[in-house]
């Protein structure tokens, strides 16, 4: 599976709410890093942890109407035949095609047995997110 094919999966589960398998592709524990326009967050969480993360998060895009996102040009480099970085800015969209919010992310992507996984994302989604629960 290539990085396109493999942000295209991690897309198409947000855009169907499957927590599970959002949470199936990543490897634990995994390391996050959210700018928020004060201290950052950081954590690291295992899976259980995670999928709780994840849940919440898909709950809020319920709240906001997304119904999928669109992704621009997903910039990958390879740091070794395993280890890729990708950068991608996404836009969170609603039913009729407008835009929730946009938001710029950075994923490592590992090769293992399981095939490619994200262990760590850097991400500036948290103030777009809370703008836009603001907002309703």
């Amino acid at each position: 599976m290539t990085v396109n094919e493999f942000v295209a999966s991690y897309a198409a589960a947000f855009a169907t709410y499957d927590a599970a398998t959002l949470a199936n592709h990543f490897v634990y524990p995994v390391h996050v890093v959210g700018d928020t326009g004060g201290d950052p967050s950081i954590i690291t969480a295992t899976q259980d942890e995670w999928l709780a993360v994840l849940q919440r998060l898909l709950g809020a895009y319920r709240e906001l109407g997304v119904v999928g996102a669109q992704h621009g040009i997903c910039t990958v480099t390879e740091l070794g035949p395993a280890v890729k970085l990708a950068s991608i800015h996404w836009t969170l969209q609603r039913a009729d095609g407008s835009a929730v919010y946009g938001f710029q992310a950075w994923y490592t992507i590992v090769g293992s047995t399981g095939g490619l996984r994200i262990s760590a994302i850097t991400h500036n989604e948290l103030s777009a997110l809370q703008a836009a629960l603001d907002r309703r």
